[in-house]
């Protein structure tokens, strides 16, 4: 990322089954790079943590400013 000098990455879900696994390694690429790094969870991530709780887990990832469920950002090129 920082070779191609990306000014943000943007990650199309599929990142992992469990939330906490999902935020950790987003903010650890962030921390990592130094570059903005976006989320939508995909159809693979989790989307609950256990039966009928997918609107909690969702929620949970919803919350982290990097994810863009609720929210957009504009890309300029």
């Amino acid at each position: 990322m920082k070779k191609k000098e990306a000014d943000c990455v943007l990650i199309a879900g599929d990142i992992s089954n469990t939330v906490q696994i999902t935020l950790n390694f987003i903010d650890l690429v962030q921390k990592a790079t130094g570059i903005p790094v976006y989320f939508i969870p995909g159809n693979h991530d989790i989307w609950a943590d256990g039966e009928g709780e997918s609107t909690v887990a969702i929620e949970e990832l919803a919350k982290h400013p990097s994810c863009l469920i609720h929210h957009s950002i504009e890309l300029c090129y």
